[in-house]
């Protein structure tokens, strides 16, 4: 049978859409392999968030050249061939009339799918290997993306076996200025409670211990179909009906984080203390600009009531610099908000102009090297923060979940405090530890980025997993976070 390899882009969420994609191909019979050069068929799930996530997608897709050359099958799907559905239609309708920058990539590629076309990914490649009248290349995008994958839906993991994303809703309603998501993946759609229970069930019965959920916007979760925000209840669900560990938060927004969710995730033990908020600004005048919907006051009302509420969390949030009419002052106070929070985790951006959203239009735009001045100044403030708040972790006792094995002795994991490949990894001294299983670590010494300690007891007993995880585990899908 045809063997299919998958080059994976962006975040997250795109992650999910790759493993469903492989998931889908596997049920079909198709072969999964990581090695591109031994497979028959390659699929690139793009991203196209901003300016340089739609540059490495183009020149992962020009990089397929030769293995187009070389008969491979190449198919690229996600938010670029949305982005550029139109001027890659055209260039296949002018193929031979005119040149342009998407005249190389067609020459590339047998064909194109949006996020929202990923559950036709088996179809289309049996076209093109069964040689149906299909011709190519062709562009196969829907203009208003409506699929969702749900608990029947077949995923081929490629994270550690014992921790998975959890997609629970996808698209997008907060239409940020500064936003291409809304346009790519369209309205916001949110999965059922039952559907999401099940998933979690299926993931914990494979030896899952954590799960991240995960959504364009988590706090927007039930709005669409339950006609209020249900995250909390769905947190309360996931926690009484499964046996999942930890349960993690990701992508929260500051508008629609309510009471009821703070009170949840101080009160559920297997809610990771854990939040996920980004800010993106603190000056009024630039959050109004960027659509945030929430005022610098009701950003410092509500980390206040989190930390007031929930004991030792973990903030996390991220920030952009360089927004068009950003003045120095404005970003003094972006610096002067980030200095007095002193949160735990911390992403700065440089703004990304983006063709098609409102921002792009704006005057007084930020110069790159304005724009770079900036993150350097944010970026510097927050590793002194993040080294002062890990050192105080040093003489205390912290559980670790253990992702796998760094050399003799030596095991690589995460605290409650830290999201799987974006924040700091700790490193364990111990013996005979399996991935997936909780130890106690004593904290021996901590950097800006990085904890290490030594293993005093093991909490829980995981059933091992028949895939040895090692530091580069992460199934050799070819891809990096971009958002």
């Amino acid at each position: 049978m045809y063997a299919v390899s998958m080059v994976s882009l962006g975040c997250s969420k795109n992650l999910v859409d790759s493993e469903v994609m492989l998931g889908l191909l596997a049920q079909a019979g198709y072969t999964l392999t990581s090695d591109l050069h031994s497979s028959d068929i390659i699929i690139v799930n793009t991203c196209s968030f901003i300016e340089s996530a739609q540059e490495e997608s183009r020149e992962t897709i020009l990089s397929m050249k030769h293995f187009y050359t070389a008969g491979k099958i190449i198919v690229v799907t996600g938010c670029f061939s949305k982005l550029y559905k139109k001027e890659l239609s055209d260039a296949i309708e002018k193929k031979d009339r005119q040149k342009n920058q998407f005249s190389e990539l067609i020459n590339s590629v047998h064909a194109f799918l949006g996020p929202g076309d990923i559950s036709r990914i088996h179809e289309v490649i049996d076209a093109i290997v069964t040689q149906k009248p299909f011709h190519m290349p062709k562009v196969l995008v829907e203009d208003n993306p409506a699929y969702i994958y749900d608990h029947s839906t077949p995923r081929a993991r490629t994270t550690p076996p014992h921790t998975a994303y959890v997609k629970i809703a996808e698209g997008c309603a907060n239409n940020c200025t500064y936003c291409l998501i809304p346009s790519i993946r369209g309205a916001y759609r949110s999965r059922t409670i039952d559907s999401i229970v099940e998933e979690v069930k299926i993931l914990a019965d494979h030896g899952v211990v954590e799960v991240s959920l995960i959504a364009q916007d988590t706090t927007c979760y039930g709005k669409d179909t339950y006609g209020k925000h249900m995250l909390p209840e769905l947190l309360e669900a996931l926690a009484t009906r499964t046996q999942i560990c930890w349960i993690r938060v990701l992508y929260t927004h500051p508008a629609h984080f309510t009471k009821e969710l703070v009170n949840v995730i101080r009160d559920i033990p297997q809610v990771c203390k854990y939040v996920d908020l980004p800010i993106q600004h603190i000056d009024d005048a630039i959050l109004k600009a960027m659509g945030r919907r929430v005022s610098s006051r009701d950003i410092y009302t509500l980390i206040d009531s989190v930390r007031n509420a929930i004991p030792h969390v973990t903030l996390r949030t991220s920030v952009i610099v360089g927004f068009p009419g950003e003045t120095d002052r404005q970003f003094m106070n972006l610096l002067d908000c980030v200095k007095d929070i002193r949160f735990e985790r911390l992403g700065a951006f440089t703004y990304s102009r983006e063709k098609g959203t409102s921002a792009y239009t704006m005057p007084d735009q930020v110069s790159r090297e304005i724009k770079e001045i900036r993150l350097h100044a944010i970026m510097s403030m927050q590793q002194v923060i993040s080294k002062e708040k890990n050192k105080q972790l040093i003489n205390t006792v912290v559980p670790v979940l253990v992702d796998g094995l760094e050399g003799k002795g030596k095991y690589f994991g995460r605290t409650q405090a830290d999201a799987l490949d974006v924040d700091c990894l700790v490193h364990v001294k111990g013996k005979n530890i399996t991935p997936g299983s909780f130890v106690d670590m004593h904290v021996k010494s901590a950097s800006e980025y990085d904890i290490e300690g030594t293993m005093i007891s093991k909490k829980v007993k995981v059933k091992p997993d028949n895939r040895q995880q090692t530091r580069d585990h992460r199934l050799k899908i070819k891809g990096k976070s971009k958002k």
